[in-house]
């Protein structure tokens, strides 16, 4: 799948056809079946979109690299009582949990494993660890570094540079426009959360 790969995509996706857990989602500009760029995907959050690419990989390798971006994992930080948010491993995942998980449903996930993830994008495709202590002054005055945060390699760089791409259009002239800054290169994504209320 490249930037300019395109699907059929159409304006509502029915899971779970005639049973007890059939679903209708729409995306969330109304249309009908249009053909739709990855990059066009990205730009105008077509969650429709996103499931028909994500039908191109196995779930394991989904997780794979959700995790290998932070998601579902402690971080590091040793924060007291944080929390690692909660993914189901793919080998367990059933009926259109594989969809949905693509476009962000089916897991939680903490803001900073959420800017760590980002970040591994920005920073070329590498995840560096979060931290929140970058040194320490001990009582003699002496400066004490804390230690390296783990890093790895997530993405080639060409693949971070496609999605970084991508995701400058999105704030450019698609779902984030409020986000533009005039005279600042700025890159994004939108997200839609469901939380729980009465």
């Amino acid at each position: 799948v490249t930037p300019d790969t395109t699907y059929e995509v159409p304006g509502k996706w029915t899971f779970d056809k005639g049973t007890e857990w059939e679903r209708t989602i729409e995306d969330a500009f109304p249309h009908g079946t249009i053909p739709m760029s990855v990059r066009e995907i990205l730009v105008e959050s077509s969650n429709i979109g996103t499931l028909l690419a994500a039908k191109e990989i196995e779930s394991s390798t989904m997780e794979d690299y959700l995790r290998g971006f932070g998601l579902g994992e402690p971080t590091g930080l040793n924060f007291p009582r944080e929390s690692d948010g909660q993914m189901v491993p793919s080998d367990r995942w059933s009926g259109s949990q594989k969809s949905t998980v693509s476009y962000g449903y089916g897991f939680s996930t903490t803001s900073i494993q959420l800017a760590a993830a980002v970040n591994t994008v920005a920073n070329g495709g590498v995840y560096v660890g979060p931290k929140l202590v970058r040194s320490v002054i001990g009582l003699d005055g002496e400066l004490t570094a804390s230690d390296p945060s783990p890093t790895r390699r997530v993405l080639e760089p060409g693949t971070a540079q496609q999605m970084v791409s991508m995701m400058t259009d999105v704030v450019c002239r698609g779902t984030a426009e409020k986000a533009r800054l005039d005279g600042v290169t700025v890159a994004g994504k939108t997200g839609t959360s469901r939380k729980v209320q009465e």
